[in-house]
């Protein structure tokens, strides 16, 4: 039981942060290697600006 619940754990996680930061640019908040839900990479380009930063998309 405490297994699946980990593993559930787990995937939820992966579901919620979907994209991790490849280069940060000039937005010191973001940092390389950091993992974005959807919501926070929105918040980032409405304030930054899409191109100000690079992002991949994480696989399901």
């Amino acid at each position: 039981m405490k297994e699946d619940l980990k593993s559930k754990k787990v995937r939820k996680m992966s579901i919620i942060k979907n994209f991790i930061v490849i280069e940060p640019g000039l937005v010191l908040i973001l940092k390389k290697d950091q993992l974005l839900t959807e919501d926070e990479l929105l918040h980032y380009q409405r304030e930054f600006g899409e191109d100000s930063f690079t992002v991949k998309k994480l696989k399901k």
